[in-house]
């Protein structure tokens, strides 16, 4: 009998294979406006993928660097989907100018969440889709099953679109890049500006997979 990830390979093989015209967009890079993501991923977030931002501590970074990539989406002209599980985004200190290209979806449940990542995924109206699951307990974000994880990368590599979702722990199997929030900020972080924090952001590079039409491009 085939393991789970063993039957998610399969399926896409043999959606592949019956569905031609669903494949892969080309790929590009989509700037998150942290020198430090941007250098390790290579310029930027890879289109038609999965990359997965772990959150350590509460006052890593995840926040700041939402907020450098909703700068650098804006003045890109790009539309964001913010896929808010736990209702835990800050707006405040956002204004209307900054989020006016954002579409703020709050869930009340994880179960919601899924539902509207699902479609938003789907839209390549958005360039990013931003799913926020931090906020729900660990024990309860290990139980989500592979293949909604499989399902959301399968419709953003349709769709030519960006998924980035933001977990408090190392949960998304089939993510194709990893970076690691691990260290808080400084202690004087609250008299520095959002600018300065955000360029001296540090991170880690967990994981980097490649695929054949990567290298091609």
């Amino acid at each position: 009998m085939l393991a789970g990830s063993d039957r998610v390979v399969a399926l896409r093989r043999l959606l592949d294979e019956r569905f031609p015209s669903a494949r892969r967009h080309d790929s590009r890079r989509i700037p998150t406006g942290v020198p430090a993501v941007d250098d390790a991923l290579g310029g930027g977030l890879q289109t038609g993928s999965l990359t997965e931002f772990v959150s350590e501590h509460p006052s890593a970074g995840c926040q700041l660097s939402l907020a450098a990539l909703l700068a650098s989406t804006r003045a890109n002209r790009q539309r964001v989907a913010l896929v808010d599980a736990a209702q835990s985004f800050d707006i405040e200190g956002f204004d209307d100018a900054a989020v006016a290209h954002v579409v703020w979806v709050r869930c009340e449940s994880l179960d919601a969440c899924w539902r509207a990542a699902d479609l938003v995924a789907r839209d390549p109206n958005y360039a990013v889709t931003v799913i926020d699951v931090r906020g729900f307990p660990e024990r309860m974000l290990l139980r989500v099953r592979d293949s909604i994880w499989a399902r959301l990368q399968r419709a953003c590599e349709q769709a030519g679109t960006t998924l980035l979702v933001q977990t408090p722990t190392a949960l998304v199997p089939n993510a194709a890049r990893r970076l690691a929030f691990s260290l808080p900020l400084p202690a004087d972080a609250l008299t520095r500006g959002r600018a300065e924090l955000i360029a001296m952001l540090p991170v880690e590079l967990k994981r980097q997979r490649y695929r054949a039409r990567e290298h091609a491009g």
